[in-house]
């Protein structure tokens, strides 16, 4: 099978986005895609169309949420979302925002495994000081790192967590997610960044991750190079 994770950015880069996930429909099985508004998500359904699509709710001021697409002959079980932190006003630059941050998983069986695929946007901002890129380790992202490894511990069988986490690789945060032999593909592969060049910021590369517990044969994993969005592609082949 065949997985994409992406932020999409609510799509402001509307007619590369459409291209690619039209051109990539051929072969994926499930997109798992971030920051995606209610009006991009209907635009989404006519694109992908050999796909069912489940959208979450909410989670920042900007209308972002989670949504998985996933090819209809898949059979799926349950999908649930699951709020990691709850939507609370917080600043930036003398800005205020609400900002909260959500899993959404689905959970279906492939041959003899049973797979759980989950979705992530990370918490973007807590009050950063100037000097913070917005991907340390705070509070909040230690008890939401919590969050989803008491989420996943209650599944026996294939897991796969993918997303935009909004963390540098060095901190506690990521490592918590290491747990129980979750393999961390962004250190295991040397991913050096996993954003594109309409990111401006050159101190904070990283912010997207995949992790798969030991059930999970990897095929293939790379990061793509199609510029479609602020962040670039997460591709995962695995069965």
């Amino acid at each position: 099978m065949k997985l994409i994770s992406l932020n999409v950015w609510l799509g402001k880069l509307d007619y590369r986005l459409f291209e690619f996930l039209e051109e990539m429909s051929d072969a994926i099985d499930i997109f798992c895609l971030q920051e995606v508004s209610l009006d991009l998500h209907d635009k989404l359904l006519k694109i992908l169309s050999e796909y069912n699509g489940y959208l979450g709710e909410y989670y920042t001021s900007f209308d972002e949420r989670l949504a998985i697409f996933v090819r209809k002959k898949i059979r799926v079980e349950d999908i649930k979302e699951i709020t990691l932190c709850k939507n609370e006003e917080t600043e930036l630059r003398g800005k205020a925002y609400v900002v909260g941050s959500k899993l959404q998983y689905l959970t279906f069986a492939e041959g003899r495994k049973n797979f759980i695929i989950a979705n992530v946007h990370g918490l973007w901002v807590k009050k950063l000081k100037k000097t913070d890129s917005g991907k340390s380790d705070t509070a909040e992202r230690i008890a939401q790192s919590q969050r989803i490894n008491n989420i996943l511990d209650k599944f026996p069988g294939s897991k796969i967590l993918c997303g935009d986490f909004n963390l540098l690789p060095s901190t506690d945060s990521i490592s918590m997610l290491e747990k129980n032999g979750m393999r961390n593909l962004i250190k295991e592969y040397r991913i050096t960044s996993t954003r594109s060049r309409f990111f401006p910021a050159n101190d904070a590369r990283f912010a997207d991750y995949v992790f798969t517990s030991p059930q999970i044969n990897i095929l293939d994993f790379k990061v793509l190079k199609n510029e479609v969005s602020d962040h670039l592609p997460l591709f995962l082949e695995f069965s």
